[in-house]
């Protein structure tokens, strides 16, 4: 298991359009997200993040490798709702060889750090595909409850798959943070 030392987040710049569209293409990367597959063109990536710059409801930033600044993939905040202080985790996308290594949960506390301490939001949610026990398992780990279950909500692969959507308040966060000490 890596450590979270290793990682940081910096914002998502276009000039990370080719890596973006490279991690999404990546084998395996949309088996276990409850996101589709859609083959996007380098063009319309650049495009696409070209157009979150100015997107105060988002936040996405690039995931980096401290040894050496690679770009290992990418994550995000959004629906960010200022007058109830809440957001959703808009995905994480890390390329395979980096997968298993603890660096979604580490990315994800970096995430949840900024949005309670940095931004003020009270709450964070998000949704994961019901079979996902890699991140069902990690999720519960920092704190996160269980609100409710979509039946059937997608379909991939051929079939459909539940959602489960969880939530963690800025309390739990703190108590979280407390019990780690």
């Amino acid at each position: 298991m890596s450590n979270i030392s290793e990682i940081y987040l910096r914002t998502l710049e276009v000039s990370d359009y080719e890596t973006v569209n490279l991690i999404r293409d990546g084998q395996g990367v949309y088996s276990n997200i409850s996101g589709n597959k859609f083959f996007i063109s380098a063009e319309r990536e650049k495009k696409w993040i070209k157009s979150l710059i100015f997107d105060n409801n988002k936040n996405y930033w690039a995931i980096c490798l401290k040894s050496d600044n690679k770009m290992i993939g990418f994550c995000s905040i959004i629906d960010i709702d200022w007058r109830n202080r809440k957001a959703n985790i808009g995905g994480m996308s890390i390329f395979n060889k980096y997968r298993n290594n603890g660096y979604g949960i580490y990315s994800l506390k970096l995430i949840l750090n900024f949005a309670f301490q940095e931004l003020g939001l009270n709450k964070i949610s998000l949704e994961y595909k019901e079979n996902n026990k890699v991140t069902e398992h990690g999720i519960e780990k920092l704190g996160f409850k269980k609100e409710t279950l979509l039946r059937e909500n997608i379909f991939k692969q051929g079939k459909f798959y539940n959602v489960v959507i969880v939530s963690i308040l800025e309390s739990e966060y703190r108590e979280q943070l407390e019990n780690e000490v």
